[in-house]
């Protein structure tokens, strides 16, 4: 005689076969899945050996032979997520001008790269227009005399406000290295971003 339970009964049977439905279910969601994930057929690396999953979509980016690419990667630069597989995770944190001195020792700076370079460019006369800060600031008579030391650095900390001040943000600020890129329209735009306002390759 069969028990409460037995398969006979029918009771024991609509267990199994729901849990073997469920099972096929499971299996059949991740068959779905797996195909739609467009795995790559082989991992892109730096001639350096370093996994680089940006030259999926940026591999065809050219620059000059010691930052190209394929040689350096893109994170090493731009910062961002080299492992990551999607767009969004792989952009966080992501720069877009690695020359910008507010950035510069994450990226350019970075030992085995130009580290040497960082602290001289930065308190360069075209970083830190103290003598053009001084001398404006003199003659529209904010300043005794044409001997202060004023750094950009410590202009946009403050942001201070003034004629003298706003004279040199609109015009002779455009051209030095502290300033954005593409923060302003047209010429100016083009102008500043630390390093590459004098090393940056325009392509062809």
């Amino acid at each position: 005689m069969s028990g409460p339970s037995s398969p006979v009964n029918g009771k024991g049977g609509g267990n199994g076969r729901l849990l073997l439905l469920g099972v096929l279910l499971v299996v059949l969601v991740l068959v779905v899945q797996e195909e739609r994930l467009q795995r790559p057929m082989s991992v892109p690396f730096t001639t350096s050996g370093r996994v680089e999953l940006c030259l999926f979509c940026h591999g065809d980016v050219r620059l000059e032979g010691a930052h190209e690419a394929r040689v350096v990667g893109c994170s090493s630069c731009h910062l961002g997520d080299p492992l990551a597989f999607r767009k969004e995770t792989a952009h966080a944190g992501v720069v877009k001008n690695p020359g910008d001195l507010r950035v510069v020792e994450q990226t350019c700076g970075t030992p085995g790269c130009h580290s040497a370079d960082i602290h001289k460019v930065k308190n360069s006369l075209m970083a830190t227009n103290r003598g053009i800060l001084a001398t404006l600031l003199y003659y529209w008579g904010e300043a005794p005399d044409q001997n202060g030391d004023f750094s950009v650095e410590q202009l946009l900390a403050t942001g201070e406000t003034s004629l003298a001040r706003d004279y040199f943000r609109k015009l002779c600020g455009t051209c030095h290295l502290w300033k954005q890129k593409g923060d302003l329209p047209g010429f100016f735009g083009e102008k500043g971003g630390g390093c590459v306002a004098c090393h940056e390759v325009k392509p062809p």
